[in-house]
């Protein structure tokens, strides 16, 4: 069993940092952004009254200062190109909270934000080679490598879509995005880790403001901002052997986003357009509390850190079976959001 560590002094200062940053953030930025930025209610909203977004800009204040003060600490800090990544994408989010991008400029401009941190990390996880020597040859290497970053890209995107209610997204990315700053920066000294670290922090401060009912929505600003920083987090625990933490940490908004889009290509919807159909808003539909959701959100997150924290470093069989496990009370916790109150679903 790997013996965990307790966090360095750059994590806390990572997640601290951020917290009070992006908390500190919102009441000042709530002005502005009544002004320009406002939710609108539609048929298709779960909020009852026209709410500022834009949030996202205080996540990523929180996410900026808290590099800043790890620079003057004396920390390894990420390549500036990719801060501008993040702030990139942040501000593509922005703009798009604004005033509605066109579909294809949006996906064109996220895979240009994400392939700048990703060509550093353009490498075949470990697991799949020692799976078979297959995966390590040149031609396999580039098609898994090109997949990867599909399957990145669309990371970003779902923890768009999954960012319809009050709250959940901090419930459900916060926990992990903080067990996976742990788990790169104290065992396995990746300098992103920090950044994750940061970026759970910064949610668990604008969650002050989030949770129902919000004062503020993230808006994409936030959402693409999270998104990419748990894509990125997700590849480097694969590439440093840690793909049970990989997999569990973000299993439920994965499988929600995921089987939903599924099931709206197999009715031939089309699928770039705003809906209701995902489990957490079947849930809120079926007569569940939105705190409730959440907050069952943010418990399966809670249980997936821990069972990460657990089979960390414990080899193949025991990182299978935690995920079976948790992924059965990921499909119990849907199946409840699916029913609602006893309605069928």
């Amino acid at each position: 069993m790997l013996a965990l560590s307790p966090p360095p002094s750059s994590f806390w200062l990572a997640a601290g940092v951020a917290a009070v940053v992006a908390c500190a953030a919102i009441p000042a930025l709530l002005p502005w952004l009544r002004s320009i930025a406002v939710a609108k209610v539609t048929a298709r909203s779960s909020h009852k009254v026209p709410t500022p977004q834009g949030g996202g800009l205080g996540v990523l204040a929180g996410i900026v200062v808290a590099l800043v003060a790890l620079w003057l600490a004396g920390k390894h800090v990420l390549p500036w190109t990719q801060v501008a990544a993040l702030i990139g994408i942040a501000a593509l989010g922005f703009v798009d909270d604004i005033h509605a991008l066109p579909a294809s400029r949006r996906i064109i401009a996220q895979a240009l934000f994400l392939l700048i941190p990703f060509l550093s990390m353009a490498q075949v996880p470990p697991g799949l080679v020692a799976l078979s020597p297959l995966f390590a040859q040149p031609v396999l290497k580039v098609i898994v490598v090109a997949l990867g970053f599909v399957g990145l890209l669309w990371i970003v995107n779902l923890t768009n879509f999954m960012d319809g209610l009050d709250g959940i997204i901090v419930a459900s990315y916060a926990p992990g995005l903080l067990a996976a700053g742990y788990l790169l920066t104290a065992i396995h000294g990746e300098p992103f880790g920090l950044v994750a670290a940061a970026a759970g922090g910064a949610l668990l401060g604008f969650g002050v403001w989030n949770w129902n009912p919000a004062k503020i929505f993230m808006g994409d600003a936030g959402s693409l901002l999270i998104g990419l920083i748990t894509a990125l987090a997700f590849w480097l625990l694969l590439l440093n052997h840690e793909w049970p933490a990989a997999f569990l940490l973000w299993l439920y908004p994965f499988a929600d986003a995921t089987i939903t889009l599924g099931r709206r290509l197999m009715r031939g919807e089309q699928v770039w357009q705003a809906h209701r159909q995902h489990a957490y808003q079947r849930g809120v539909d079926q007569g569940l509390p939105v705190k409730l959701v959440s907050g069952l959100s943010g418990l399966y997150a809670l249980i997936a850190v821990g069972a990460s924290l657990a089979v960390a470093g414990q080899g193949a069989l025991v990182g299978t079976g935690a995920i079976v496990g948790v992924a059965l009370i990921c499909v119990v916790m849907m199946i409840v959001f699916h029913r609602g109150r006893g309605a069928p679903a």
